[in-house]
């Protein structure tokens, strides 16, 4: 098998096929740790809410895997800290209702049960909570995968960039300046260099349109302090491993190429970052320490793709929300990699 795409879904799908005994070449474009794509940094969020009870079920699908990738990686890459949502009530009660039709309890808590639980943050409305809610390390989790992955017989291969995939009779071909490679079968992860990457070779592929966000990060007054994970209309936060706590705005830039995009952050955006930090978490300095810019790849009507055509895998359209889900994605691409059917519905390719 080959995977294209060493993001978190390529080097999850690379552990799965390696630990089935298949024989897998990862190919990377860039440098191990690079910032290019949608999976670098130390941290990103896990939670069990969604509105949409396909998302919450995949969440819980998720994070008995989170375990066992530990388990076999032998190091920690997810701390449950507790998760809250921030909304209206109206939208807090789609949410909970989405939430209980997989399974997971929620409950809310007052203005009051906030402050007392967490003194550095504060909320005016009651808001939605769930125990079980996280944050994964992003970096390590990739590095302990694609560790995990030659540890079992993977090669990995990086600044290897591939300029072409194609279906085959008896299987896929994938272009590189070192040349050409075969495979029985071949996943793509590639993010929003997708839709370029496999112009004519997969139809029915959704548009994957790229836009990049931002982050901050900032510095607790009290180190002792403990942080849950949240999402706001507005905004998502966690605590990082270093002891900080980030900060990232939901409102995405103009679409852009993912070759083509910059890495300068926005001072509008940043005065509004820190106008919610400065009315909601009181026990940070507001003024932050620290930003970025982060790339989202997405389809239009918000969905993953995860499906196959001929000899060719498809993951992509995880956009800033996907990164939760990555041991159950790789799972989903290795059973599809290897014959196995896939989860159809609304992450098909041709879907409406």
């Amino acid at each position: 098998m080959i995977v294209v795409g060493g993001g978190v879904m390529g080097a999850s799908t690379a552990w799965w096929l390696a630990r089935r005994g298949s024989s897998v070449v990862l190919l990377e474009r860039f440098a191990q740790g690079h910032r290019n794509g949608s999976s670098h940094g130390t941290e990103r969020i896990f939670r069990l809410t969604s509105a949409d009870a396909l998302y919450c079920r995949c969440a819980v699908e998720s994070l008995p895997l989170w375990r066992e990738l530990e388990d076999d990686a032998g190091e920690s890459l997810f701390l449950t800290t507790g998760h809250i949502d921030f909304d209206t009530e109206s939208e807090l009660h789609i949410r909970a209702d989405a939430a209980a039709a997989a399974g997971v309890a929620t409950t809310w808590l007052q203005p009051e049960d906030v402050a007392e639980r967490w003194p550095g943050m504060h909320s005016d409305l009651p808001v939605l909570f769930h125990p079980e809610g996280g944050r994964t390390n992003a970096q390590a989790t990739i590095d302990a995968m694609i560790r995990r992955g030659r540890d079992l017989g993977a090669e990995v291969r990086f600044e290897t960039p591939v300029s072409a995939v194609r279906n085959t009779a008896g299987g896929a071909e994938v272009d590189t300046a070192d040349g050409t490679l075969r495979a029985g079968a071949v996943v793509v992860a590639t993010a929003g260099w997708t839709p370029e990457l496999l112009a004519g070779q997969v139809p029915g592929l959704p548009t994957v349109e790229s836009s990049t966000g931002q982050v901050a990060f900032f510095q607790p007054i009290d180190p002792s302090a403990t942080w849950p994970t949240w999402v706001s209309p507005e905004t998502y936060g966690m605590p990082t491993p270093d002891g900080r706590v980030r900060v990232g705005h939901f409102q995405h830039g103009q679409p852009v190429h993912p070759d083509r995009r910059g890495f300068d952050t926005d001072p509008q955006t940043r005065a509004e970052i820190e106008t919610w930090v400065g009315e909601h978490v009181p026990g940070v300095d507001p003024h932050n320490v620290g930003e970025l810019s982060c790339l989202f790849g997405e389809t239009l009507d918000d969905d993953f793709v995860i499906d196959r055509s001929g000899n060719i895998v498809v993951g992509c359209g995880f956009g800033g929300t996907g990164f939760k889900f990555a041991p159950l994605v790789g799972r989903m691409l290795a059973d599809l990699a290897t014959g196995a059917p896939g989860p159809g519905g609304r992450f098909a390719l041709g879907r409406p």
